[in-house]
């Protein structure tokens, strides 16, 4: 596994500074590249990021656009709202209650995606039905097996008495 660079918090922590210098004159100070700075600025955002995203909201998630929590129920109500909405229409609603189409977008497939899991699940077969239905399947199964042979028998009985063949 690499390393950090031993000097990466320490720009770090001056970028992030009040009226700190830029990123090109941090980059001429301590020799460092630019675009290395730049990536790791980037990094540390996307771990922020990361770590605010892994924290429990109790139930409710939050729109990154804005800041503004939303419940579940909330952007239920809002993609069913914006189904029949298209153009302009669409485009009106999404500003009057400020989200974006790509988001309200990601909440029907979410909200679609869940169902289609469901119905898969209610198709599914438990453990304890999967068991009975085996159970019986091997009954009926020997059943089978007992009657084949009483025919296999039977036939051969009655060519014996009976002289067929």
């Amino acid at each position: 596994m690499r390393r950090p660079h031993p000097r990466r918090d320490e720009i770090l922590d001056r970028l992030n500074q009040p009226g700190a210098p830029s990123v090109a004159v941090l980059a001429e100070e301590t020799g460092i590249k630019a675009t290395m700075i730049y990536g790791w600025k980037q990094n540390a955002r996307r771990r922020t990021f990361l770590a605010a995203a892994a924290e429990p909201l109790g139930g409710r998630q939050v729109s990154i656009r804005k800041g503004r929590v939303r419940s579940p129920s909330e952007k239920q109500r809002m993609v069913q709202e914006a189904d029949g909405l298209r153009g302009d229409a669409l485009v009106a609603y999404v500003r009057e209650k400020g989200v974006t189409v790509p988001e309200l977008m990601t909440w029907k497939d979410l909200m679609l995606g869940g169902l289609e899991r469901r119905e898969e699940e209610s198709k599914m077969v438990s453990a304890e039905r999967y068991d009975q239905v085996l159970k019986e399947l091997e009954r009926k199964n020997e059943a089978l097996a007992e009657a084949a042979a009483l025919v296999f028998l039977a036939k051969k009985v009655s060519r014996i008495l009976g002289g067929e063949k």
